[in-house]
């Protein structure tokens, strides 16, 4: 900053007078401070984004007017209208802490509902909070008819709780990250999974091929597909790694359409049925090969027809 202002500019009078994009900048970038409201009194930050709350206690406080307001224009948006809870956690990496996050999906409109801080994160507690969530909707105006959730233990059974206590409420799995599973256990128990797996790390290590990502469901898939086309590894290799992607096509794809908002549960049934007949006439696997692949398959299906929607399905 001293570089930028000059060491003399020590005061809001003689900082330049810059325009006003360039200030926007500055006022950016003291935003993305891990600690944002610890500058809000920073003489550069008040000049750089003039505004009339001054103490970052104040602030705090309109933070929590603005939630409240939000939640009411939500409310307005869905009276009358049938509502879809869908939850997903994840814990934060510096604190430890344990996040539910709630979007509300009208079939029209998807809503940001909030971010709970969970103390702990047992089936008991989410299904507490859930519970809390669809008589705050309900009383709204509005009818909430399932909960959607990804297929940890403890928000599926959270999701089954609120079903038992709330009959009119369909559990509903994720069903991209039942596809998402299909790939993991793809890659974890068969043996050509294995030595792919193996190499594509070796690749990312050795700079050859970008790094993947964990959280990113078919970027493992990707990866290995830029690493075949870029010739990398024997020949031996680049055939193992060619049959995983021949095997992951089908789940790609499934993944791929049923998290467009505009599909239907007819889509994730078509999805399951299209993996397992690439898998049953794929001549390149092996009985073995063949095998395992079914058992997962069978495994991952049943975690939807398992579920409410899925028996309705099937009925």
């Amino acid at each position: 900053m001293d570089n930028y202002f000059g060491t003399a500019a020590s005061s809001e009078n003689s900082l330049p007078a810059l325009p006003p994009k360039d200030r926007q900048a500055i006022a950016a970038c003291c935003s993305s401070h891990v600690l944002p409201f610890s500058l809000v009194e920073d003489p550069y930050f008040q000049w750089a984004y003039s505004f009339s709350v001054k103490k970052r206690e104040i602030i705090g406080a309109r933070v929590t007017e603005l939630a409240a307001e939000w939640h009411q224009k939500i409310r307005e948006k869905i009276k009358s209208k049938i509502v879809t809870l869908a939850l997903d956690g994840w814990t934060d990496s510096i604190s430890g802490k344990h996040h539910i996050c709630i979007l509300l999906w009208t079939g029209e409109d998807l809503f940001y509902w909030e971010n709970k801080v969970m103390a702990i994160k047992t089936a008991d507690s989410i299904f507490g909070y859930v519970k809390s969530v669809c008589y705050d909707i309900v009383e709204s105006g509005a009818r909430v008819v399932a909960a959607v959730a990804d297929n940890a233990r403890n928000k599926q059974a959270a999701l089954c709780m609120l079903n038992c206590d709330i009959n009119s409420i369909l559990p509903v799995p994720c069903c991209a990250h039942i596809f998402a599973l299909i790939v993991w256990d793809t890659f974890k128990k068969t043996n050509v999974g294995i030595l792919s797996m193996t190499l594509l790390d070796t690749f990312v290590q050795s700079g050859l091929i970008e790094r993947y990502s964990a959280t990113r469901w078919t970027s493992r898939y990707e990866v290995m597909q830029k690493a075949v086309a870029k010739g990398l590894g024997t020949p031996e290799e680049r055939a193992a790694m060619q049959q995983v992607i021949q095997v992951l096509s089908e789940v790609a794809n499934g993944i791929d359409a049923i998290q467009q908002d505009v599909e239907t549960v007819e889509t994730v049934v078509s999805a399951f049925a299209k993996v397992k007949q690439s898998w049953m006439s794929n001549p390149a696997l092996g009985a073995e090969t063949r095998s395992i692949l079914m058992d997962v398959y069978d495994k991952r299906s049943k975690m939807f027809l398992n579920s409410a929607l899925g028996q309705v399905m099937h009925e």
